[in-house]
């Protein structure tokens, strides 16, 4: 695992942006993970394809 260390120089709201983008990306780990070791991850998945890409009644009228 690469690890960078750095010093920051920001304002308070640059922080709290900072602050609120690890929390968010901390939340999804821990539910794709929690979806993974649930087994589940394969059923949300083929039912988000099964969603996203069903075949629609298509029909072309040319006149």
């Amino acid at each position: 695992m690469l690890v960078l260390e750095f010093k920051a120089y920001a304002k308070a709201a640059q922080f709290s942006a900072i602050d609120e983008a690890i929390r968010t990306t901390q939340f999804i780990r821990k539910k794709a993970i929690q979806l993974w070791m649930d087994g589940e991850a394969e059923s949300w998945y083929n039912s988000l394809g099964t969603v996203l890409y069903e075949p629609k009644n298509l029909t072309l009228h040319i006149s």
